[in-house]
């Protein structure tokens, strides 16, 4: 019995000791940390490409337009970045400077805001504290100030809503009035397409079969008649159906929607009349007078194609204009009702006294106004968007010189009108050698023209580099390898000897870059439900595991380094996890 006894002793001592050494065995989480700092954040593609003899350019735009200024004369020396030729900006200068009025606008009712968050919160603290009985005459006087700026914001509403729809509708009317001359310059494009036909093309052969039925499309679109092949000019005038029909309705009405739909319309006809007047096979049977006068009419159909066009992007930023405005103006009344409320609610409680009640609501003020700060920085990048739209729509309609180099060819001239995609300008490179390059589909939305460029030679290794610039990026694929490509062309900044046709070329190709911001590695950063968040480092418990705290944040560019830019939510000097075992 008693070895029985010492048995069960020894064994409860032996599975204690165990338990303790188990016990005594666990160690705290493993985990790493790094530390939000300032740095630049570079993002590079980077390709292998080949030195190839350098080229000339061909240089077009990427919209049409009347052609405003051109710099540009045969034989001139030219240095990259020189504006070689552009097309008329005025209406779209106009649009830029309104939409930087608004953005300097909603800057200051920002100021403003950002002044009222900081009224709020002391007034909070006011609130806590208490009033002397002598500043209620203060808040009496705050309130009446408050219900004038109600009325003087409303006022301003009515004034904003009353100018927007003038400015809406004058867009309009000029889009109608643009219509009404379609109308012209079509018809009598259709009369000098009839005199053309009935002069050489009523026989049988394929030339006449290809104009007539042309000509039938396009009196189908612009005057709604189906059969037109043949058609006569005098019975062409009294026909109101079609886009031509769209225009007379609209003028009738002058309904918006009607003049949307007309504009649509005649773009769409006024494409087929140009597409008939290029149906016309010239060669030696038709007249140099007739030539003229077809040449003439081509020139005034794209003329219009271009004017509708215009038209219609004049009223789409009217009415984003006027939908910035009186978003701004209704807010501006939000604000003065708000004001008033508060100022109203501030001299109730400073007469009564504050209770837990007044105190918390005046901190869901507080709130608010905070909350409108963020409204007003969203419609700020609203603006700045707005900007950027215009000013990319500007600089669209404008060339210049991708490279340094002699201008060879302009092939356009002052007040004509030309085509998007029609070669412009030619230049050719000075330089000796350029590099081309084949970037994948999921890289080249990343890179630009005049893009720099970093670059070494297999032939001469890793430590001696090459400076360059993008000049050219081919709009067309190619398939290499089964993957989609670009072809883009790389020129040297400066010629070297050492550089010869056919060498390997590593290219680094800068495409963005942010100069003195906070930086996170990406492996510190984790994404969960679509948002990003980061696992800020609060101190450590007894047992030394980390304590900390999901914070949202929010990234901006992604460096190649694996380093990604913070624009909210981290500090610099913050302690970041990143890493932490999983248990």
């Amino acid at each position: 019995m008693k070895k029985i006894i010492i048995m069960i002793i020894v064994f409860v001592i032996a599975t204690g000791g165990i338990g303790l050494i188990v016990i005594g065995s666990q160690k705290p989480v493993q985990f790493e940390t790094t530390e939000a700092r300032i740095q630049d954040v570079t993002h590079e593609v980077s390709v292998t490409g080949k030195v190839v003899p350098a080229t000339e350019v061909d240089l077009a735009f990427e919209v049409g337009g009347k052609i405003a200024v051109l710099p540009a004369v045969v034989g001139d020396y030219v240095q990259q970045g020189a504006l070689l030729v552009s097309l008329e900006t005025q209406e779209l200068g106009a649009q830029l400077r309104q939409a930087q009025a608004s953005a300097e606008s909603a800057r200051a009712l920002l100021l403003q805001y950002q002044a009222g968050v900081k009224s709020q919160q002391v007034k909070l603290n006011e609130v806590i504290k208490g009033m002397r009985s002598e500043e209620l005459v203060i808040f009496q006087i705050k309130v009446a100030h408050a219900e004038q700026g109600v009325k003087d914001a409303q006022s301003e509403l009515i004034s904003t809503q009353k100018k927007a729809e003038a400015d809406i509708n004058e867009a309009y009317q000029n889009a109608l009035s643009a219509l009404s001359q379609s109308v012209s310059i079509g018809l009598g494009a259709l009369y000098t397409l009839t005199d053309i036909q009935f002069a050489y093309f009523l026989n049988n052969d394929t030339n006449s079969f290809v104009l007539a039925q042309a000509k039938a499309d396009a009196i189908f679109l612009f005057l709604g008649e189906s059969n037109g092949r043949q058609m006569a000019k005098e019975f062409m005038n009294s026909i109101e159906n079609g886009a031509r029909g769209k225009v007379i309705q609209a003028q009738r009405s002058q309904s918006h929607a009607d003049i949307d739909e007309a504009i649509s319309s005649m773009k769409t006809s006024l494409f087929a009349i140009q597409s008939a007047l290029t149906s016309v096979a010239i060669e030696n049977r038709v007249s140099v007078a007739n030539t003229s006068n077809l040449n003439t009419e081509k020139a005034n159909i794209n003329a219009e194609i271009i004017t509708a066009s215009a038209k219609q992007q004049a009223i789409a930023v009217q009415k984003a204009t006027n939908e910035s405005a009186i978003t701004s103006a209704q807010a501006q009344v939000t604000d003065a009702t708000n004001a008033l409320a508060l100022a109203q609610s501030e001299f109730a409680l400073k007469k009564a006294g504050a209770t837990d009640e007044q105190v918390e609501a005046q901190r869901a003020q507080l709130s608010q106004s905070e909350a409108t700060v963020k409204s007003q920085q969203a419609l700020i990048k609203q603006a700045d968007a707005n900007i950027g739209s215009i000013q990319a729509q500007i600089a669209k309609r404008m060339i210049r010189s991708p490279i340094t180099g002699v201008v060879t060819q302009v092939s356009a001239k002052r007040g004509e009108i030309v085509s998007a995609s029609s070669p412009v300008v030619t230049v050719i490179s000075d330089a000796q050698y350029e590099i081309e390059a084949n970037i994948p589909e999921v890289d080249i939305s990343f890179v630009s023209i005049s893009d720099p460029v970093v670059m070494t030679l297999d032939a001469y290794g890793p430590d001696i580099t090459f400076q360059g610039h993008v000049v050219t990026i081919d709009p067309a694929e190619t398939a290499v390898d089964g993957v989609s490509t670009y072809m883009t062309k790389v020129q040297f900044e400066k010629d070297d000897n050492r550089i010869k046709s056919g060498m390997t070329v590593n290219i680094d190709i800068l495409t963005d870059m942010r100069e003195g911001v906070i930086i996170l590695p990406q492996r510190a950063l984790v994404q969960k439900d679509g948002k990003w968040f980061a696992r800020v480092l609060t101190g450590k418990d007894k047992k030394g595991n980390p304590l900390y705290e999901e914070r949202d944040i929010l990234i901006g560019l992604r460096g190649s380094d694996g380093n990604t830019e913070i624009t909210q939510g981290i500090a610099k000097g913050d302690t970041i996890i990143s890493f932490i075992e999983e248990k």
